[in-house]
């Protein structure tokens, strides 16, 4: 987005840079894990990056608003278009002068922009929809600590909760969809539990993680 505002528009250059910018931010967020631990860490999550990848491109998205205006606004944005200085997408290029045109220019834009730096780079539309599948095992992986550290000791009960807060009826309905209502549940239950973390267990990362989220969270829709 802060490209977009200095005039760049989006390309495969913004997916490794905020890949590479992730991983500084993991690496020095936690100071306590050895390099190893970190390393190890990073694999288990590469590979399952590139498993999400690939399950998103074996369903193909069927979903009316995916089709009619999530789509064509992501392949607006690797074509080109800038909504910051090209707000109406249909002045921009004719060729995106669609009855759903309206959604396009008004509707918060950061699953888009994410969409859009995948199909730059892979060439298929159905690869952003891997946030959906990543959002859901976030919200699990969240959900866990928060309930280990509420209910010590009990790891079971822990893990049973994290299930049943990650599979949300609207992402698991919407897991191999385009629409971006899977990614906001997910996203508000990661809000709402690291609040709750904060509250619970007064530990200060916790909240800031939460404003954190709630950047990407008020950009979906």
């Amino acid at each position: 987005s802060l490209s977009l505002a200095v005039g760049v528009s989006i390309s495969n250059f913004h997916l490794f840079l905020s890949f590479f910018a992730c991983l500084a931010i993991a690496f020095c967020w936690n100071d306590r894990q050895n390099l190893r631990t970190k390393f190890v860490s990073l694999a288990v999550l590469t590979v399952f990056f590139l498993s999400a990848i690939l399950l998103s491109t074996m369903l193909i998205d069927i979903y009316g608003d995916s089709r009619s205006y999530h789509g064509p606004a992501v392949v607006a944005l690797s074509d080109g278009w800038n909504p910051y200085y090209d707000w109406d997408v249909c002045e921009w290029n004719r060729d995106f002068c669609l009855h759903t045109s309206k959604f396009i220019d008004h509707y918060p834009k950061a699953q888009w922009y994410i969409s859009a730096e995948f199909y730059s780079l892979f060439g298929n539309l159905d690869v952003g929809k891997c946030m959906n599948v990543l959002m859901l095992v976030l919200c699990s992986l969240v959900a866990y600590e928060i309930a280990d550290s509420v209910l010590p000791n009990r790891r079971l009960t822990a893990l049973a909760v994290s299930i049943v807060i990650a599979l949300n009826p609207v992402a698991v309905a919407q897991l191999f969809s385009g629409t971006v209502d899977g990614i906001l549940s997910s996203t508000l239950s990661i809000i709402v539990l690291l609040l709750m973390g904060f509250l619970f267990t007064r530990k200060d990362r916790y909240f800031h993680q939460a404003m954190f989220v709630l950047v990407y969270f008020v950009n979906l829709k």
